[in-house]
């Protein structure tokens, strides 16, 4: 794990939070598509992967009461209870199995196992974060994880449906 500091929330605000990132994102992407050529992709990156974060957190607060320090997705994903992970990863299998964007991915070599698609995005945020440092540690990280965040936020909303938005659709 990332980090051995626990840190409690409510994890009815760390979903909030998430929402607001993910929220944030589906913004920007719409002035994209709307002509709007000053915002970054890598801003956008930025947003998933913090709104990934936050729901990772949200779910292992969730279980345990408490989440870990750090930004690693892949921690975070191990720190899940063994029947989360496994369900998270049996939800991925099957979108895998059928998705054109993940075919794409491999078709450019690389790897759309979660476990691969985890740790090449792990330091996401922060090499995203920083991308005009021109860092070679961030060489090669992807964003391939929006399905992931996707069946996260649905493992949270299963758990606490009445968190649902109404005025806001699914991702």
């Amino acid at each position: 794990m990332s980090s051995t500091e626990e840190i409690s929330a409510d994890p009815h605000l760390i979903f909030q939070s998430a929402e607001a990132f993910l929220n944030a994102c589906r913004t920007l992407d719409a002035a994209v598509k709307q002509g709007n050529r000053f915002i970054l992709p890598l801003t956008m990156a930025v947003n998933s992967a913090l709104a990934l974060e936050l729901y990772l957190k949200c779910l292992r607060t969730i279980e345990a009461g408490n989440f870990f320090k750090g930004h690693e997705f892949d921690e975070q994903y191990f720190d899940l209870e063994d029947s989360t992970k496994n369900e998270i990863k049996r939800r991925h299998d099957e979108i895998e199995a059928n998705s054109s964007f993940f075919t794409n991915m491999r078709e450019r070599g690389y790897k759309t196992d979660l476990a691969s698609l985890l740790r090449m995005g792990r330091k996401t945020f922060v090499h995203f974060r920083y991308a005009f440092e021109n860092n070679p540690s961030a060489q090669g990280t992807v964003w391939g994880l929006d399905d992931f965040m996707r069946i996260v936020r649905s493992i949270v909303l299963e758990r606490h449906p009445e968190w649902t938005p109404e005025d806001y659709p699914p991702p």
